[in-house]
């Protein structure tokens, strides 16, 4: 009996450390529910490509749905450049096809209520830490710079193939654009000021975003966002006082910088381990699109003879639906099985997004030339070329991102020291 009592005893004790050695921390005490459910780490495939293994495997992110999303929203963005090129193509050559209804800028919102909310997520461990803000700035460097300078290069050679030669300040537009800075390469009618490759302008708010949050990385998360949040609502402020001739101090103060703000909202909700019940997430969801379709503001209607206003209401119109769509996203990552072979798909796509966005308009001049030459609009019809712009610009965006823009951002991030995170 006494033996048998040892032997328990041995039993209970072996248990015991083995307990202790893989306990983790006071997290691990938290009753079952809501708040067991921690927030991914910033190791997760999502994140790799900003503070880890660049070469993501698409579709096994936690978060796959946020990057189904990002592939929507570059493809919003290609439909409607698409679209627009069809129309000036049947134009030529005597056909008028009817406009629809497509709000293709609305992705760019969408791109930018993402943007806060990953920015917020993949830097969760990094709040706090004096290395942060260099660890933070030096991926988004690799991440950004050499695609969109790619992107650049190939714009700056079409612009000198050009049959009307650039009379405007050559250098100080190359200059500017590499360096991120809004400057008018091509006027300021419309109120558009846009880099050598026009799609630039959205980078130039986003890198205005990066460096923003990187004054208050290495402060504690909440303090840091909050700062980050009054940062963007001050300058927003400010910029009701500064005139459009001040063309970089009224670029980057545009009311719709605030979409990063909504999006750090999101991206605070998700790290707090808080679901969204199914019903709100559908609720969330028809609102948003129902907004969308709405167009209150008739921003729809301006995209045929210009760009939309980065303006209040472009904020209300499009930022809002954006916000609203994405908070049902997230809240539908814990409730929904995202391990699908099409969502693995999608999620590619959303890998391949920066591509798409920076690259389609090269494969939809490409086929517009083509098509132009061998006149297949008027033998196949208008949608047959619409097709192979579209085919053409995911093939494109595709390869780069293979074979240019991953393998190249892993090998920028062996340069880049290793920063010491807080656990």
């Amino acid at each position: 009996m006494i033996r048998n009592i040892f032997s328990r005893t041995r039993l209970d004790v072996a248990k015991t450390l083995a307990s202790l050695i893989a306990f983790k921390g006071p997290s691990q005490l938290l009753p079952e529910g809501p708040a067991a459910h921690r927030p991914p780490e910033p190791e997760t495939p999502l994140f790799h490509g900003v503070w880890g293994n660049p070469n993501p495997k698409p579709g096994t992110s936690p978060l796959t749905l946020v990057q189904v999303l990002r592939a929507l929203a570059a493809g919003l963005v290609l439909f409607g450049h698409a679209k627009g090129e069809i129309a000036r193509s049947a134009e030529k050559v005597g056909d008028h096809l009817r406009y629809f209804w497509w709000p293709g800028g609305f992705g760019v919102d969408l791109f930018f209520c993402i943007s806060g909310f990953i920015m917020v997520v993949s830097s969760n461990r990094l709040y706090g830490h004096p290395g942060a803000r260099k660890a933070f700035l030096l991926r988004r460097i690799s991440r950004l710079v050499p695609l969109y300078w790619l992107a650049t290069l190939l714009a700056l050679v079409l612009l000198q193939m050009s049959r009307h030669p650039y009379t405007g300040n050559l250098a100080a537009a190359v200059l500017s654009s590499l360096a991120f800075v809004p400057y008018p390469t091509y006027g300021t009618d419309n109120s558009v000021v846009s880099p050598i490759e026009r799609l630039g302008w959205t980078l130039n708010y986003e890198v205005f975003f990066y460096l923003i949050f990187s004054l208050f990385i290495v402060l504690p998360r909440m303090r840091a966002l909050v700062l980050v949040l009054v940062t963007l609502c001050v300058i927003v402020l400010l910029g009701r006082f500064i005139p459009p001739q001040a063309i970089q101090p009224f670029f980057w103060s545009r009311p719709i910088i605030l979409e990063f703000g909504m999006g750090i909202l999101l991206g605070l909700y998700w790290l707090s381990g808080n679901r969204l019940a199914p019903a709100a997430c559908a609720l969330l969801l028809g609102a948003g699109v129902a907004l969308l379709l709405a167009d209150p503001f008739g921003l729809v209607s301006v995209l045929p003879n210009g760009t939309t206003p980065n303006d209040f209401h472009r904020l209300l119109g499009w930022g809002v639906p954006a916000w609203m769509i994405l908070a049902a996203t997230i809240g539908a990552e814990r409730v929904l099985n995202t391990r699908t072979q099409p969502l693995r798909a999608l999620g590619f796509l959303g890998d391949c997004s920066s591509s798409l966005y920076l690259m389609h308009p090269f494969a939809l001049l490409v086929v517009f030339k083509t098509s132009a030459f061998l006149h297949i609009g008027s033998f196949l019809g208008w949608p047959t070329v619409l097709a192979l712009q579209l085919i053409s610009a995911v093939a494109l965006a595709c390869l780069v991102y293979v074979k240019v823009e991953r393998p190249l951002t892993a090998y920028l991030h062996r340069f880049i020291p290793p920063c010491q995170v807080r656990p």
